[in-house]
């Protein structure tokens, strides 16, 4: 189970974790001044400058939809690698500070990466319940339930992260995700 070190921080803005596509990033960090950064990248894709965020506090993870198609059981070890590399960020986040997590279109990859990181920071909490207070932040997104399945093995959760998923169903039908906000403090940081 990850454990966060105690991290003396003043919020900045109120702690949540900040979910956009690639076309709203600019606004995004304009508004919530995140002090981290997730982005999700096709490979060979650029990730944006941050203002305020800083090179350490942002993971450039390169992980396209193709690839995220392969991650279903039997899983490569090197998309495993990169679900890990995910996990082992989070326990480096200011979680007393926003966090942005973006992808190109704010629908798949970055809603996964959120229900993620939260099942991994509170083992505590019931899966379906993150993944339908997720749901209820946004309509539209699906998150890649590739990208689920293989956190789901990794955190030993037994396949509830995959079922809570599967049991909000597909969003409704859209090009591009909207920025939208998830409310989360981890209890090892509060």
């Amino acid at each position: 189970m990850m454990r966060l070190a105690s991290q003396a921080s003043t919020p900045h803005y109120p702690v949540m974790i900040i979910v956009c596509p690639y076309d709203e990033i600019e606004q995004a960090v304009a508004r919530y001044q995140p002090a981290s950064a997730i982005s999700i990248l096709d490979e060979g894709e650029q990730a944006p400058a941050m203002t305020g965020v800083s090179a350490e506090r942002h993971l450039r993870l390169s992980l396209s939809m193709a690839v995220a198609e392969m991650m279903m059981p039997p899983c490569p070890e090197q998309e495993g690698a990169r679900i890990r590399t995910l996990l082992n960020f989070a326990q480096s986040i200011d979680w007393l500070r926003a966090v942005l997590i973006h992808c190109r279109l704010g629908l798949s990859r970055s809603p996964a990466a959120a229900y993620i990181l939260q099942c991994a920071l509170a083992p505590e909490k019931d899966e379906q319940l993150i993944a339908d207070e997720l749901r209820a932040c946004s309509e539209n997104i699906e998150p890649s339930l590739m990208m689920v399945a293989k956190a789901d093995d990794l955190l030993g959760r037994d396949g509830r992260m995959v079922d809570a998923i599967e049991k909000i169903g597909m969003g409704s039908d859209c090009i591009a995700g909207r920025t939208f906000t998830i409310p989360f403090l981890p209890l090892e940081a509060a």
